[in-house]
Parts: structure tokens; C-alpha cells; sequence
């Protein structure tokens, strides 16, 4: 396992302290997804006249349907009383199942009430490739004029968990570096910094340090899907009760060990650890979906930005040039 951190902590406390409020499941689920599959507006709108640079995909809008689908189900069964609400912004239009989210879709949208944010498209090193434009994963821009592909979007409010189902996503490597171990000669500290600035309250993002996976096969007669990637996950966060980044890595660990046959992955995490402001400690990467901290989790205090990832397989990793040799 690979982790970093600016500030090594030495400190280790119960975090289900009886100071402050207590960890618990969340009152309500929203979720709030983005789905891009078709990318020719963006290739027209970048200058990009090579089709395989930038290929269009297939299973965004299945995988979103299987990470809803199942945790509203599991719910169901264990959380029947929950509430449940469903916010899939695809295009402009409203059209469902087109997969045509816009840039403007995500950067104009309230997410402060959706304890998750489901994006699944094409992706790179903390940035987001929409229908037309990219969105960065940082603040946003501080020009004095800021083009379509300046804007960013932090994560606050009720947001507990963002899942990226993109390339390198959360990879903060060097530029040159983005297949090396994560250590300190490696990390680009500005893209540390990029991703921090969008904490403002989210308790953690799951993403892939490596390129992500799209794609299905026929495996012992059965036709089997990279979607159950997200059925792996919902059965280990809700119905196992395990913690939010074992979910998402042991499903790392159970895709690739399905479709043995393909490159492997390296799932990630960007969480936070140590104490806020009020002295209580959190390692946001062992939340489980029973035992949540029941507010926002802004960085103050000594909490600091930790990223972490496992490697499954051999994964790989497309040209650190954003628009170009982009697998997923």
C-alpha cells in the first residue's frame, strides 16, 4: 500500500470519541452523477482531428446505473426507511441516457445536499473531460479572465463521498512520473495542492491512480461486465459494513480477479487524517457508511490531505498530455 502525506502523524486515538457529534449513518442518500460517453463536441472544440485520440465510450451510463442501481437496492434491504434521491445530469437537455454531460452541468450544479458525487468519463491527472469542455479538480480559476477549461469545482456541504470512475484522476505524480511509486522525489506538490483546495467538507474521493477500465468479456460461457465493479463496491461499503477505501479497493481487487484476462488497476483514495479544529480525529479513509461523521470535514486543524492507492495486476497509464493517448 502506498501513502503520503505532507505531515506524518504519529497520534493515534479512538475516532469514535464521545466529543463532538456522533458517527453515524447518513439521515437521507442523494446521489448526483455525471455520465459522458460521445466526445465529439469536445475533440471539435480542442482541436482534436485524430478520433483514437479521444474515443468515444460505452459503459459510462451502465457504470452509473450499477453503482445507483445496487446501493439503492442494498439500502432497500438493510436501510429500509432511508430515504433515497437520484440527481443524473446527462445533457443539457435533460435527456435521459445520452450520456452527454456538459461542462456547464457539472460547474452549475448544487451538490451540497448529495452525500455522493458519480462522475464517469474520461479523465486525467485532476481533471475532469465532459461532453465539451474539462473541468480541473481544484478551486477554480483566478484570472482575470478564465476560459471554458480554467473552471473547478470544490466539494462541500452534506457531500461525503465523490467517486471518480475516470483515468488518473487522483494520480498527483510528476508529469513524466505518473507510473512511478508514489514518493517524495515523484509527487508534483501542485497537484497536492489542487486537490486539497477541494476539500471543503467532502469527507473523501475515490478515484484511480492509473488508467481506469471499461469494457466486458465472455468468461466461463457467462457474459461478465466491468459495471459489476460497482456492484462490488455497494456489496462491500453497505451490505458488508466495510470501510469506505477497503470497498473500494478490494473491488479492485475482485475486477481484476474476475477479468483475469485484463491490464490491472490501481484504485485510490484522497482522505483526510488528523485533528480538526474542535481536537477531533478523523481518518476519513476508515469511515464506514455506519459510522460517518455526521457533519462537513473542512481541512483546519492539523488535518492533512493523505492520497493512497493499491495495484492490481499491471496497470497502465496513457500520455500525461491530456488530449491525447487517453484509454479511459
Amino acid at each position: 500500500m502506498k501513502i503520503f502525506s505532507v505531515l506524518i502523524l504519529l497520534a493515534i486515538v479512538d475516532l469514535y470519541a464521545a466529543s463532538g457529534p456522533v458517527w453515524t449513518t447518513p439521515s437521507k442518500v442523494k446521489v448526483s452523477s455525471f455520465v459522458v460517453e460521445k466526445y465529439g463536441t469536445y475533440r471539435t472544440n480542442h482541436n482534436i482531428s485524430v478520433k483514437k485520440e479521444l474515443p468515444d465510450l460505452d459503459r459510462s451510463y451502465s457504470h452509473e446505473e450499477a453503482f445507483v442501481g445496487s446501493l439503492f437496492s442494498a439500502l432497500d434491504k438493510k436501510y429500509p426507511n432511508k430515504k433515497k434521491y437520484r440527481d443524473t445530469q446527462v445533457s443539457s437537455t435533460g435527456l435521459a441516457m445520452n450520456g452527454n454531460a456538459i461542462a456547464k452541468n457539472y460547474r452549475d450544479a448544487t451538490l451540497y445536499h448529495s452525500e455522493f458525487v458519480f462522475f464517469s468519463g474520461h479523465g486525467d491527472q485532476q481533471e475532469l473531460l465532459f461532453y465539451d469542455y474539462s473541468v480541473n479538480l481544484h478551486d477554480g480559476c483566478r484570472k482575470n479572465v478564465c476560459t471554458q477549461d480554467d473552471y473547478g469545482k470544490v466539494y462541500g456541504g452534506e457531500t461525503r463521498w465523490v467517486i471518480l470512475d475516470a483515468c488518473l484522476t487522483l494520480n498527483v505524480n510528476k508529469s513524466n512520473r505518473i507510473n512511478l511509486p508514489l514518493t517524495i522525489e515523484n509527487i508534483d506538490f501542485s497537484r497536492v495542492d489542487r486537490l486539497r483546495s477541494v476539500f471543503s467538507g467532502v469527507h473523501a474521493i475515490l478515484g484511480f491512480y492509473s488508467d481506469g477500465w471499461q469494457g466486458s468479456d465472455w468468461i466461463g460461457g457467462n457474459y461478465v461486465v466491468s459495471d459489476a465493479l460497482y456492484g462490488f463496491f455497494v456489496e462491500n461499503f453497505i451490505e458488508r459494513g466495510e470501510s469506505i477505501w477497503n470497498s473500494f479497493s478490494m473491488t479492485g481487487a475482485e475486477i481484476v480477479d474476475v477479468f483475469n484476462n485484463i491490464r490491472g488497476l490501481q484504485p485510490a483514495i484522497a482522505f483526510l487524517r488528523g485533528y480538526d479544529k474542535n481536537g477531533i480525529y478523523h481518518d476519513t479513509s476508515m469511515e464506514t457508511f455506519d459510522r460517518t461523521y455526521n457533519k462537513p470535514i473542512p481541512i483546519d486543524g492539523t488535518l492533512e490531505l493523505f492520497v493512497m492507492y493499491e495495484t492490481y495486476g499491471t496497470p497502465t497509464y496513457h500520455s500525461s498530455s491530456i488530449h491525447v493517448g487517453l484509454d479511459y
